[in-house]
């Protein structure tokens, strides 16, 4: 979360709760001060910390989750629990947990520099789409993501594994519409309220609209309501059941492409969303289908959390 995302939440909280603190976690002493506090809720805005050097690895053992560490100290917080955290954090992970599920999502392998030596040799035809399997925010997506023949197959690969130090996620590449769906839970136990948009990208180089990188940071892309009721329902049902596959809760954002027939497909979940009240999907996502305001949303998140502890 930035500081401009808590200054914001930390306002709104604190015209309706009468102790409203922030801590920010730079050393383990940090996170115990926090415990020593015992808040009746811990307002979420990371998904793991560490204090050794590799932490920011993705695959660094040196992680502390901290929805698992405050449930190990008998704290309550917003948002997912860690093993959910940990699906979503991995792309491969939460594909296949949709597989498992039977829910649609594109035929992917993952690919690291040189294992593939040609185009027949590839588990997925082409055209295929290129990412990095743990970064979000449109990271190492580019006009170059989408590639249709082996030598820009094998660009893209290389510059992911020599940019973020991992291999690629490649998917079968989806030529239809994108959505972002907003998921939060209702005032009734396990009940699920979501909130479909379009997102609408800025053609490329190529004429392609892929939400890229750059697209998401120059905030270029457009969202759009999802106006056709029958549509509506039926994103808003694939999107909560792949939201209870990855065994979220409190809210979250499943994002969802359609191939050019309208088959729905699962493309990745975000389940610490940015909260900032400008730029966060989720936000716009809750403003555009139920005209709530900032402050109605972050409240909704906090009374899910204290629902929990009975407050």
């Amino acid at each position: 979360m930035t500081a401009e995302s808590c200054s914001e939440i930390c306002s709104v909280l604190k015209k309706h709760f009468t102790e409203v603190g922030t801590t920010v976690i730079k050393k383990e002493s940090d996170l115990e001060n926090l415990v020593k506090k015992n808040p009746d809720l811990v307002f979420s805005g990371v998904k793991y910390v560490g204090f050794t050097k590799d932490v920011t690895d993705r695959e660094s053992t040196g992680k502390i989750w901290l929805s698992e560490y405050l449930e190990s100290k008998g704290i309550n917080h917003t948002g997912s629990k860690v093993d959910a955290l940990k699906l979503e954090f991995d792309k491969v992970l939460a594909k296949e947990e949709m597989q498992k599920n039977n829910i649609e999502t594109s035929p992917f392998f993952i690919a690291k520099p040189g294992q593939y030596k040609a185009s027949d040799k590839l588990p997925v035809p082409f055209p295929l789409f290129v990412k990095p399997i743990y970064e979000g925010n449109g990271n190492g997506v580019g006009p170059d993501s989408i590639v249709e023949n082996f030598d820009d197959f094998e660009t893209k690969v290389d510059s992911i594994y020599k940019e973020f130090g991992s291999p690629s996620l490649v998917e079968k590449y989806l030529d239809g519409r994108e959505f972002t769906v907003g998921i939060i839970e209702t005032t009734s136990d396990e009940e699920k309220m979501a909130m479909p948009v379009q997102l609408i990208a800025v053609a490329d180089k190529n004429g392609n609209k892929i939400l890229s990188n750059s697209a998401k940071k120059n905030d270029e892309e457009r969202l759009i309501p999802v106006e056709d009721p029958e549509e509506h329902k039926r994103i808003s049902e694939f999107a909560t059941r792949a939201f209870t596959a990855l065994g979220a809760r409190d809210y979250g954002r499943i994002d969802i492409r359609m191939d050019k027939d309208g088959t729905l497909y699962f493309l990745e979940a975000n389940l610490l969303p940015g909260l900032n009240p400008v730029k966060s999907y989720f936000v716009k996502t809750c403003k555009r289908n139920l005209q709530s305001t900032y402050e109605e949303i972050i409240l909704k998140i906090a009374e899910i959390g204290l629902r929990r502890s009975g407050k």
